[in-house]
C-alpha cells in the first residue's frame, strides 16, 4: 500500500539541511544581537582618544631625543625631524578635540604648553648648532625647557591615566555582557546539538536499515538463492529499490538468465581493467614530470649554496683581514694619524660587511618562515608616504656613494593604510637597494600614487635593465640574471621573491617593466586595508 505522501531520502536530507540552516541563521542572529549589546558598552571615541593620548607621550619623547641628539651630534637634520614629529603631535591633539570636545580646553592647554616647550628647545638647539656654546640665550632656553617640560609630561601622564580608567570601565561592562552571551550560547548550542544528533541518527537509521536488508538479499541472490525477497519497510527511494529488487528476483526465477548476468559482469570487469591501465599510464607520466621538477629543484639548491658560500665568504674575509691588520698595527695607531684614519675606514668597512651578513641572514630567516607557513602580518594603521620616506632615508647613503640622484614623488600627503609596517618597509627597501645596485649613472626614482582601493608604489631606475626571458624567473627563489661566481653584482636571489611573497600576503600585486640597457620599473600595489584579519598566516 502506497502512502499519498512519500517521505523520500531527498526530502529527509533536505529537511535536515533546512533544519541546520535555520539553526545557523538563528545562531548568527543571536551572535549579532549579542555583539550589538557588547558594542554599546564600548565607546570608539574614547578608545581612539586613548590611542592618540599614548601617541602624544611617544611624540614628546621622540622630540626631546631628537633635540638632544641634534645638539650632541651637530646634526641639523634631527631638528627637521623634530619639527615633523611636532606636526604629528598637533594632528593627535586635533583628533582628540574632534573626538572628545568636552575636554577641548584641557587639550588646548597641553597644545599651548607643548608649543612653548618646542619653541624654546628648538631655539636652544639651533643656537648650539650655530656655535654659540652655552651663551646666556642658550641657558635661558634651557631654563625655559626645564620649567615647561616636567609640567607638560605630568599633564600628558594624567590624561593617559584618566583615559585608561575610562577604558577599563568599558572593558568590564563589555566582558560581563560577553560572558552572559557565551553562557546562553553554550546552553542553546548544547540543546540544539542533542536535537540535531537525534534527528541525524533517526534519518540515518531510516536509510541504513532498508539498505542493509537489501544488501543481505543481494548477497543471497548472488549465491544463487533466487527465492530470496527483501522486505519493503519504507516508502522512499530505498523502498522503491527494494520493490524493484523483488521484481528482478521474480524475473530471474522465471527466466534463469544467469548467462546474461555473467556476461554483463565480465564486461564490467574488462572495462575496469582498461581504466586501471589508463591510470597506470597517467601515473607514469606524472612521475616523470615529478622527477624533472625534483632535478630542477636540486639544481636551484646547488646554485643557491654556491651563491651563499660566495656571499658569506666575501664579507667574512673582509672583516677578518681588516680586523687582523688593525690588531697587528694597534701600537702604530697611537702615533700615526694617517694610519688611524685608514684603520677607521677599515672598521667602517667591517661594519658594512656585518650589516650585509645580517641582511643575508634576515632574508634566509624570512624565507624559512614563509616555507614553514609561520610568517604573519602584524597590521596597524600607518601612513604609506611616511613609510616610503623612511625607506628613502635608509638607502640614501647607498645612492650617495654612487653619486646617484634619489628622488621621491608623492602626489598626495594623505595616504592612510592598514598594513604590516616592517614588511612594507622591507618590500620598498629591497626594491630601492636593487635599483641603486644595478644603476651606475642616471637616477633612481620612487613615487607613491593613489589607485582604486589602495596605492601604487613605483621604483624606477636607469640601470642595466632585465632581459625579457628573465621577467618570469626573477620572482623565483635563488634565481638571478647573472648566477656566475665572478658576477659583478652580489646577491642571493631571495630579495625579489620576498618582495612578491610579502606583497601578496597583504593582498597586493607586483609588476615589472624593463628592457636591457633601458632601465627597470617595479610597480607594487597595496590595498588600503590588508586582506585577512589582524594576523595573516603565510603558506
Amino acid at each position: 500500500m502506497k502512502l499519498p505522501f512519500r517521505l523520500t531520502i531527498h526530502r529527509k536530507l533536505w529537511g535536515l539541511l533546512l533544519f541546520f540552516l535555520v539553526i545557523m541563521a538563528a545562531s548568527v542572529a543571536t551572535t549579532y544581537l549579542g555583539s550589538m549589546r557588547i558594542s554599546r558598552y564600548l565607546d570608539s571615541n574614547e578608545v581612539e582618544t586613548l590611542r592618540h593620548t599614548v601617541a602624544l607621550k611617544n611624540n614628546l619623547n621622540e622630540i626631546e631625543q631628537s633635540f638632544n641628539d641634534a645638539a650632541a651630534q651637530r646634526e641639523p637634520a634631527l631638528i627637521v625631524q623634530a619639527e615633523q614629529i611636532s606636526h604629528e603631535f598637533d594632528d593627535h591633539i586635533a583628533a582628540m578635540i574632534h573626538g572628545d570636545p568636552g575636554n577641548a580646553a584641557r587639550y588646548e592647554k597641553i597644545k599651548k604648553s607643548f608649543h612653548e616647550y618646542f619653541v624654546a628647545a628648538r631655539s636652544g638647539a639651533r643656537q648650539l648648532l650655530g656655535g654659540e656654546g652655552f651663551s646666556s640665550s642658550v641657558l635661558l632656553s634651557a631654563q625655559k625647557v626645564n620649567t615647561i617640560l616636567p609640567s607638560l609630561r605630568e599633564d600628558v601622564e594624567k590624561l593617559i591615566s584618566n583615559k585608561y580608567v575610562l577604558f577599563e570601565g568599558m572593558l568590564t561592562l563589555a566582558t560581563g555582557a560577553a560572558k552572559s552571551i557565551v553562557r546562553r550560547e553554550i546552553i542553546v548550542t548544547g540543546f540544539i546539538a542533542l536535537i540535531g544528533f537525534a534527528l541525524v541518527f533517526k534519518t540515518i537509521d531510516s536509510i541504513l536499515k532498508p539498505i542493509d536488508s537489501l544488501l543481505n538479499a543481494t548477497e543471497e541472490l548472488g549465491k544463487g538463492n533466487l527465492t530470496i525477497r527483501t522486505r519493503v519497510i519504507s516508502n522512499d527511494e530505498v523502498g522503491e529499490l527494494a520493490r524493484s529488487f523483488n521484481d528482478m528476483a521474480d524475473r530471474l526465477e522465471n527466466e534463469r538468465d544467469k548467462l546474461e548476468e555473467s556476461r554483463q559482469k565480465l564486461t564490467q570487469l574488462l572495462q575496469e581493467r582498461e581504466e586501471m591501465q589508463r591510470e597506470i599510464v597517467k601515473n607514469n607520466e606524472e612521475l616523470k614530470r615529478a622527477n624533472t621538477l625534483l632535478q630542477k629543484a636540486d639544481q636551484a639548491k646547488s646554485q643557491f649554496l654556491a651563491s651563499m658560500s660566495h656571499e658569506l665568504r666575501t664579507p667574512l674575509n673582509a672583516m677578518i683581514n681588516f680586523t687582523d691588520q688593525i690588531i697587528e698595527d694597534w701600537e702604530d695607531l697611537k702615533n700615526n694619524d694617517e694610519w688611524f684614519l685608514e684603520a677607521r675606514e677599515m672598521l667602517v668597512r667591517v661594519l658594512g660587511s656585518s650589516r650585509h651578513l645580517l641582511d643575508l641572514i634576515n632574508e634566509l630567516l624570512d624565507l624559512a618562515k614563509i616555507e614553514a607557513g609561520k610568517m604573519t602580518l602584524d597590521l596597524e594603521e600607518a601612513d604609506l608616504a611616511g613609510i616610503v620616506r623612511e625607506c628613502v632615508l635608509s638607502v640614501s647613503s647607498l645612492a650617495k656613494k654612487k653619486n646617484l640622484p634619489l628622488t621621491a614623488d608623492f602626489t598626495g600627503e594623505n595616504t592612510p593604510i592598514k598594513c604590516d609596517r616592517r614588511k612594507v618597509k622591507q618590500v620598498v627597501i629591497n626594491l630601492l637597494s636593487n635599483a641603486i645596485k644595478f644603476t651606475d649613472q642616471g637616477e633612481v626614482r620612487v613615487a607613491v600614487a593613489a589607485a582604486p582601493g589602495g596605492y601604487r608604489i613605483s621604483v624606477s631606475d636607469t640601470g642595466i635593465g632585465i632581459p625579457e626571458e628573465y621577467h618570469a624567473r626573477i620572482w623565483d627563489r635563488f634565481q638571478q640574471v647573472d648566477s656566475s661566481d665572478n658576477r659583478k653584482h652580489a646577491g642571493t636571489g631571495l630579495g625579489l621573491n620576498l618582495v612578491k611573497e610579502l606583497t601578496e600576503m597583504h593582498g597586493g600585486t607586483v609588476m615589472l617593466s624593463s628592457v636591457p640597457a633601458g632601465g627597470t620599473t617595479f610597480t607594487v600595489y597595496f590595498p588600503a586595508k590588508a586582506a585577512g584579519g589582524e594576523t595573516v598566516k603565510a603558506g
